[in-house]
């Protein structure tokens, strides 16, 4: 019922339904990360990191709770939190050998994740040089 919900943009609905489930089951790492991605949806930031972490502390090696983690610690201005959460994930879903674009989706989104951050720090770098005197 919470996945139909979320799968038709109610994203209160599969909330509700979600919470109601954790009550009875608080162990299930993949029902927190379906959670944080409601409150994230919603631009419900602090909601999202407890539901992220609730979901990692659950189950530390579900790859989609970590990245979903490192995600938020980034967008939410704590990337040295976040950081290798995201390498982690990186490290242990890609393939060695395979192209970038043949690589799983987790790896993938990763992996785009820490190249924009890499290509952020370098643009900020670059105006701090930019900027100091000669």
């Amino acid at each position: 019922a919470a996945v139909t919900r979320y799968a038709r943009g109610d994203l209160d609905g599969a909330a509700r339904r979600l919470e109601v489930l954790l009550e009875m089951q608080p162990e299930r790492a993949e029902v927190w990360t379906l959670l944080g991605v409601c409150h994230r949806r919603q631009r419900q930031r602090n909601q999202a990191l407890r539901a992220f972490r609730r979901a990692v502390q659950a189950d530390p090696d579900d790859m989609h709770a970590l990245l979903q983690l490192g995600e938020m610690l980034c967008s939410s201005s704590r990337p040295v939190e976040g950081i290798p959460l995201l390498r982690a994930v990186f490290e242990k879903t890609r393939v060695e050998g395979k192209a970038p674009e043949a690589q799983p989706e987790l790896a993938r989104r990763a992996g785009a994740t820490l190249e924009a951050i890499q290509m952020t720090l370098r643009k900020w770098a670059d105006t701090q040089r930019e900027g100091a005197p000669s």
